[in-house]
């Protein structure tokens, strides 16, 4: 098999990175034996994604599947981050040459097995060797990224507070419930012609609130049920819910640039296959940090003043728990024991320009 067959077979698997809300913002050219990486900036939740920093993580993860699966088929890899000052969607340039001593990456087998997990996790104690392989994760790149985690029930109990203030914010912010909305899959029929966004069990709602969830994509319903109280309970379930992992943790970086955020991509990847390793759920809660980046540099105009506060809270209270100073809190995650996901995201196939 020649080398830029070996690629296109490492591509239809190394697609299956996350992305924000499913958005699969990339697109491949390649030639002979360079695959250049490319961001279609416009896929992401454009509020979420402030300054494209979600995307560049999912950029991150997306190039960390293809060299852990490139070792697989033989192949050496020499990467370039953001390679052409002319072209800034240009993410990565990467160079394979065959090398029959290169030792396989043990992560492969997992790459494909990774998924959000959102249901319940059970009160089980994660053995202490892995919550020390996965701190140590950001050991295994080198570059500017910090991997801090917690057992603490109390920190784990702040954090999971601070992080489901997301869920309050969105149901009462008219531009994120839209967005949110607009990407939840409600058939099989939708999934297949989307082949993109989150399928309504992926949520794990249980069936009553699912039903609502229908009723709720509806803007002005939602509004009326706001005044009962309706983002209140959602951010206090979502709480509860985050607050009964056995360990959360976060990806931080020492600065907001876009090869921060797609090394920090990278090294999240890499935590996220080894709980798939190790037979762990793992969920990603990542949209306070974002949303709270943008509240930071005064780019508020799709909010509503009284949540300013709230996200600066929330963030804070992140920030203050992990004991952050300096760096910044870019991905916030939870990791334990649950039975399978319901259902899983789909992916089309690698898109050549």
């Amino acid at each position: 098999m020649t080398i830029k067959e070996r690629i296109k077979n490492i591509l239809r698997d190394a697609v299956t990175a996350p992305s924000g809300d499913n958005s699969q913002p990339w697109w491949f050219h390649l030639e002979d034996q360079v695959l250049d990486v490319h961001m279609i900036p416009d896929k992401d939740n454009p509020i979420l994604n402030f300054r494209l920093g979600g995307s560049y993580v999912a950029l991150g993860t997306l190039v960390e599947n293809i060299i852990i699966l490139s070792s697989t088929a033989g192949l050496r890899t020499s990467l370039e981050l953001l390679p052409d000052p002319s072209k800034p969607y240009l993410i990565s340039r990467i160079t394979f040459s065959d090398d029959a001593s290169i030792v396989p990456d043990p992560l492969a087998p997992f790459v494909t097995k990774r998924c959000t997990n959102r249901k319940p996790y059970h009160n089980k104690v994660l053995p202490a060797d892995v919550v020390r392989d996965i701190t140590n994760t950001q050991n295994e790149l080198g570059g500017r990224v910090r991997v801090i985690t917690t057992t603490d029930k109390h920190v784990i109990t702040s954090t999971a507070n601070a992080s489901s203030m997301m869920e309050r914010v969105a149901l009462e912010t008219e531009a994120i419930h839209k967005l949110f909305f607009g990407n939840i899959v409600w058939s099989k029929e939708e999934e297949h012609l989307r082949g993109m966004g989150l399928p309504i069990k992926t949520t794990e709602l249980p069936p009553p609130i699912q039903f609502l969830f229908r009723l709720i994509k509806d803007w002005k319903k939602t509004k009326l049920l706001n005044r009962i109280g309706l983002s209140r309970m959602a951010s206090k379930a979502n709480a509860a819910t985050y607050g009964k992992a056995p360990l959360v943790g976060v990806v931080a970086v020492s600065l907001c640039d876009a090869k921060a955020y797609i090394d920090a991509g990278r090294i999240f990847q890499r935590i996220w296959i080894k709980a798939a390793k190790y037979g762990l759920a793992f969920q990603p809660v990542t949209g306070i940090l974002f949303l709270a980046q943008r509240v930071l540099a005064n780019e508020t105009k799709e909010l509503h003043n009284e949540h300013l506060p709230l996200i600066k809270d929330a963030y804070s209270t992140i920030k203050e728990k992990f004991g952050l100073t300096q760096d910044i809190p870019v991905l916030y995650f939870r990791i334990g024991y649950a039975d399978a996901p319901s259902a899983y995201t789909s992916r089309r196939a690698p898109e050549f320009r």
